[in-house]
Parts: C-alpha cells; sequence; structure tokens
C-alpha cells in the first residue's frame, strides 16, 4: 500500500495534480468476511479480490478528476470491466456519492523493475472524485441508504434535493474554473495600454508585473540593495487588491503613474528603508509604494488589523521622512 501510494503521489506531483490522497489496506476480517460471502466463488483469492488495496484520490473539480483518471489509466494497466463511472452508472433518478472507481494493476514494464516484481499480477482499487463528491459521501454515510428504495418516504425528497445541490455546485465550481482561465489567458495576451487600462484584481495585477515599465525600474532599484534580492510575488489574501482600492486607485494606469510619480524620492526610501533586508517580493514592491504614498490612509492600525502587516511602524516613519508630500 505504502509504494502505491508514494507511486501515485510522484505521478500527480510530475503532472503538477494536486489532490488529497488516501490509503488502506483491507483487514484481515473484512477480507475473510468477502472470500467467504455467499455466491462468491474464488479460485485465487489474493489475486482475484480486487480491493486488498484502495486509494482515494480527492481533486478540486470535476474536470481534474478526468485528468487524473487520464493519468492513471496511462500508467496502469486498468480492468476497464470492474471499474465503475458512478456518474455514468448511476440512473438520473437516484441518489448517491459520484467518483470513478479504477481497478487497476501494474504495467508489465514497471513489474520488470525488481523493487515492483513481488507485485506482479495484484489488484488495487482508485477511487478519484472531487471534494464535493467526498464531502457528500461523508455526510450521507452516517445515514446508511444503499439505495433509493431504502430511503424512508419522509425524506426521500429532502435527500434528492440535497444531492442534486451538491452535483450542482460540482457542475458550477467546473465552469468558474474555466471562466476564471479564460480571464487570466485573456489578461496574459494583452500588452502596452491595454494592460493599463485592465481594473485592478489579481490577475491584471499578475500581467502588470511583467508588462510594466515602472516595475522594471523599481525592480532594478531595489536590487541595488545590498544583499537583496526580489523575488516572484506572493500573493498574500486579498490586500494586494484591496489596498490599492483603500487608495483610490481603480486601474493599473492608476497604478503605474504612482509609481512613475515616485521616480526622484522613492529611490532615497527603498535604498534606506530595506538595508538589512534580504529579499522582497514583486509584489511587495507595489504594497510599499502604496504604503510610502498614502501614510494617512494605510496608518499603522490599518496595516496591521486589515492587512496582517507585522511591524509597519519603520515603514510609515520612513514614508512621511522622505515623501515630499509630508516631509516639508
Amino acid at each position: 500500500m505504502v509504494e502505491l501510494h508514494r507511486l501515485i503521489e510522484k505521478l500527480c506531483d510530475q503532472k503538477n495534480i494536486t489532490g488529497q490522497l488516501e490509503s488502506r489496506t483491507k483487514s484481515v476480517s473484512s477480507y475473510k468476511s468477502k472470500i467467504n460471502r455467499p455466491g462468491k466463488n474464488y479460485t485465487d483469492p489474493l489475486s482475484d479480490v480486487t480491493d486488498l488495496v484502495g486509494v482515494r484520490i480527492v481533486v478540486n473539480t470535476l474536470a481534474e478528476v478526468d485528468v487524473v483518471a487520464a493519468l492513471l489509466r496511462s500508467e496502469f494497466s486498468v480492468d476497464e470491466e470492474n471499474s465503475i463511472n458512478k456518474a455514468e452508472s448511476l440512473d438520473p433518478d437516484k441518489f448517491g456519492y459520484l467518483s470513478q472507481h479504477l481497478i487497476v494493476q501494474l504495467p508489465e514494464h514497471r513489474c520488470a523493475l525488481s523493487e515492483w516484481a513481488e507485485f506482479r499480477g495484484f489488484s488495487a482499487e482508485i477511487q478519484v472524485r472531487t471534494a464535493l463528491q467526498h464531502t457528500w459521501s461523508v455526510i450521507q454515510h452516517p445515514l446508511d441508504y444503499k439505495s433509493t428504495s431504502a430511503v424512508p418516504k419522509e425524506l426521500r425528497r429532502r435527500l434528492f434535493r440535497l444531492s442534486a445541490l451538491f452535483e450542482l455546485a460540482d457542475a458550477e465550481l467546473d465552469e468558474l474554473m474555466i471562466q476564471a482561465n479564460t480571464i487570466k489567458s485573456t489578461y496574459a495576451s494583452k500588452t502596452g495600454d491595454a494592460v493599463l487600462d485592465l481594473p485592478i484584481n489579481k490577475e491584471s495585477l499578475e500581467v502588470f508585473l511583467n508588462e510594466s515599465k515602472q516595475v522594471e525600474y523599481w525592480d532594478g532599484v531595489f536590487n541595488q540593495v545590498p544583499n537583496m534580492k526580489t523575488e516572484a510575488p506572493n500573493w498574500w489574501g486579498s490586500r494586494d487588491v484591496d489596498m490599492p482600492k483603500l487608495c483610490g486607485l481603480k486601474t493599473m494606469r492608476d497604478m503605474e503613474t504612482l509609481l512613475e510619480q515616485s521616480v526622484g524620492w522613492w529611490e532615497k526610501y527603498v535604498l534606506s528603508y530595506f538595508v538589512g533586508s534580504s529579499s522582497c517580493t514583486k509584489n511587495g514592491i507595489l504594497l510599499y509604494a502604496l504604503i510610502s504614498n498614502f501614510p494617512d490612509i494605510l496608518t499603522e492600525d490599518v496595516l496591521k488589523s486589515t492587512f496582517g502587516f507585522g511591524a509597519p511602524e519603520k515603514a510609515l516613519e520612513f514614508a512621511k521622512k522622505l515623501n515630499p508630500k509630508y516631509s516639508k
């Protein structure tokens, strides 16, 4: 089980698939109960029982379920006859938890490796489901209703409605992710003035950090600080969007103008305040530009309680000391 868990985890990591993995080995009592069940006739129980080992992969969206299922089919020998896609097998007027159950064996090329040879011929069950499908499974499990007919009439309609809401939420989440990726791609294709006309949000900020000449200039200034190195953006909550909006900035052009108007005095701020610092993120450049230009709005209390800055006192002190608007 441990080896299979690690293998699947490694395969998912290689494809940048993030998910929660759980694994289990069937207990001896459960194994005995299964092979002795009336109507079952196993000629080789160790090989014939397909779920001695089980792995569950929980991902975020329905699209990711399909990606993981395709990955498993490319890396394992899948017993398609005994594998089940619950979404396809469940009747439209029935309720139940949806997921893909794949019965797999190691392919021959992997069994040829000495570390995997002892597992040749053994089967495992891999379940792939979304987080919402998993939540619904956990919620309905204590009710112990294995079929629609087992549900008391008084509960049936409510249970169906709840099941439908979970399915609808999964579908809506999938559409939301598609739309978000479309917006991100649309933004990424913009250059020049088209970027500056974008409203301030996380996607437009990502494009702006790569396209802005002012960001490029200030990145160079930050790297003049001894032992300083600017790093990739680290998005911390919503403050990258909320801070500029609180200061009255609405578009990326407003941000570009703010950086441009800081030329001539903010260089001294950067070279003074960041002495002794080893790094600053690219989006951090924008946040400190805001603090330096709007210390009357981004006060110590606001920075601490609203935006989670640990010790903004020094940053504000330097802002009021070096910003011409406050130092006169």
